[in-house]
Parts: structure tokens; sequence; C-alpha cells
């Protein structure tokens, strides 16, 4: 790819200070954005796909600088003096819409000895390489963690297991220690269970494409099987889908069983409800139950705190930022948990009711 940026480069200087019309006629077919500047940094001229890639027609960029288009571009591209061999660098653009990932070539205009102090600036889109880099990147994350939750953690609950097996083994005598050891081995088989079946969930994470899903369905799929009890589940009337993995349902499923374990039996009520905050849709599950110390604020999504596995919060936190989507606590201790789950604006969108 660099050959081919360094080729079409070479190219446009030579047509530009030798064959103005090619170079017109190359400039308006051209796939690759391209921008030409006078001086170190003022736009003179750039083609259709640059237009695209800035969002802005030829008319309003000529005069502009590329500070003022491309904002915080790498500083070997921003210097007011670039090397005869030109400079290259990658560079996104996140506008309205998804980010797009761009390879840029710039050279000087002026071959070697010419008065001309101009600047030749190509970019190629290569959003599919860098999303698929990003997605190789996190998949080989994921598996390191599977890693180490089947090596480290259920090594530690067989270690666990082992000793009350040898414990017991000497307990043949005494019914009650034995029915305490035994109590405590099927706690461990449990904690083991629960540990595979988080790797399987883990494992689907990422599995499929986003899609969009409606929150309302997602909040009654996830109170099916959870033992709510006395506790009732009020949802505001929502008419809201949002973009994200599959495993959706899960979120709100952690959510409800979190607040059942930690609740505490004062524990009465769990609120879902949703509002628009600068641009950006806020899902928040809230209940009137114990609340979560500021100490634990910071640490609730970290795999493995927590009283139970210590993986339900780490999995919520991890589906939703597959598309940008955050969570976090902002409950008051006493007063009842409340999470803030933050969706982009090209992330939700309104469906009819």
């Amino acid at each position: 790819m660099v050959t081919t940026l360094l080729l079409i480069a070479g190219l446009f200087r030579y047509l530009f200070t030798r064959v103005p019309v090619a170079y017109a006629r190359i400039m308006t077919t051209m796939r690759d954005a391209i921008i030409i500047t006078s001086g170190p940094s003022r736009v003179i001229d750039l083609n259709p796909a640059a237009e695209n890639v800035l969002g802005i027609p030829l008319r309003e960029a000529i005069g502009k600088d590329m500070g003022v288009l491309l904002p915080n571009l790498p500083e070997p591209l921003a210097g007011p003096v670039l090397p005869e061999e030109g400079v290259r660098a990658e560079y996104q653009i996140a506008g309205k819409g998804p980010i797009r990932y761009f390879d840029i070539m710039a050279l000087p205009l002026a071959e070697e000895g010419s008065a001309s102090d101009g600047s030749l600036f190509v970019l190629r889109d290569i959003t599919e390489r860098k999303e698929a880099e990003l997605a190789l990147a996190d998949a080989n994350r994921k598996i390191r963690l599977l890693t180490s939750i089947t090596r480290h953690d259920i090594r530690d609950q067989l270690t666990g297991l082992s000793g009350y097996l040898e414990l017991s083994r000497d307990s043949v005598d005494n019914p009650v220690d034995m029915t305490r050891y035994v109590s405590r081995m099927q706690m461990v088989a449990k904690a083991i269970e629960n540990q595979i079946a988080f790797t399987r969930d883990y494992e689907n994470l990422g599995g499929g494409p986003p899609v969009w899903q409606d929150v309302s369905l997602c909040v009654r799929k996830a109170m099916e099987g959870l033992p709510f009890g006395n506790v009732r589940v009020c949802t505001d009337p929502m008419h809201i889908e949002i973009l994200a993995d599959p495993l959706l349902g899960k979120v709100f499923y952690n959510l409800f069983d979190n607040a059942l374990r930690y609740g505490g039996n004062g524990m009465t009520e769990i609120h879902v409800s949703s509002s628009t905050q600068d641009g950006a849709r806020v899902l928040v599950v809230s209940d009137n139950g114990e609340g979560i110390s500021h100490e634990d604020k910071q640490r609730v999504f970290t795999k493995g705190y927590g009283r139970n596995t210590g993986l339900g919060l780490f999995l919520t936190k991890e589906i939703l930022s597959l598309t940008g989507i955050t969570i976090q606590e902002t409950g008051e201790p006493g007063r009842g948990a409340r999470f803030e789950i933050r969706v982009p604006a090209d992330k939700f969108r309104f469906s009819s009711p």
C-alpha cells in the first residue's frame, strides 16, 4: 500500500506541475481523496472523493486551513515543511456516523530545487482493514481472558474441592462434619458450573454482528426465570431500539440478578427508565435496596470482584462496549443501586408503539 500511495502522489506531483489538463481529468476520477494545498496548509483544490470524505463541497473548502478540514493531524503531516520523500501516517475521522480510518500520504508538490511550496495529500480509506485488525485484537483479548479463567479460576476451585474431599474422608464417622463438607463441595461445584457458563457466554460475545433490539422486549425476556418474589419491576413505556451485540438480553438479566442478590430484604422495587441527554439515550436500571458503597463503585465491573462469581457485571460491560455503549453505577449507598447505560446517538432509534 505504501508503494501504491507513493506512486499516486508522485504522479500527481508531476501532472500538477507539467500537465495541468491531465491532472484535472484524473483528479475527478480518482477513488482516493486528493487535497492540494498552497504554502504549508491552505487548501487550493480537492477532488470529489475528498469532498465526500470531508463532507464539504469544493467551493467551501478552498482557502481553508488543513487543520480545519482535518483537525488533529499527526505531527509529521501537520509540519510546515515536508521532506522530499514525503510522510505517511494513519488518521481517523469521527463524524456523525461510524469512525472511518485513513492512510494518508503527504508530499511537497515541488520537486527538489523548485520554488513551489504547495503540498499534496492522498487519503486512502482503510476502514475495513482497520476494523478487521481491531476485531482480531479483541478476539485475542477474549481468548487470553478465557484461558485465564479456565486455568486460574477453575484450578483454584478444584484446589478447594480437593481439600474438602480430604476433610470429608477424615470425617466418615462424624455425620455433622460430613454434611458440612458435602455442602461446601456442592458450592464449589456450583461455582465451577458458573465459571463454565460464563466462558460459554463470553465465547459467544461478538459472535454475530450487532443487531437492532427492542429494549422493552429484552427487559421482559430477562425477567423470565428470576426469583423476584415480592420485588416489583416497573418499566416506563419505552419505544426504543438499540444497536448492540445479540447478547444484550444478558445485560438486563445480570442487572436484575445483581439487584436481587445484593439489594437486601428491604428492597421492594426495580425501576427501568430512559431519557435523552446531550443527544445520547440513557437507560437506567435502579432499585430501592441497600445500594453500593463508594469504594465499590469503581470495582463492580472488574472481573472476579464481588461476593458471588464476580463475572456478571464484567460481562455486562463487555457486551455493551462492543458498540460503544457505556455503563456506570451512580446510586447512593443506603438508597439503592442505579446503573446508567449511555447509548450514543447513532446506536439508538425510536420505534413505533
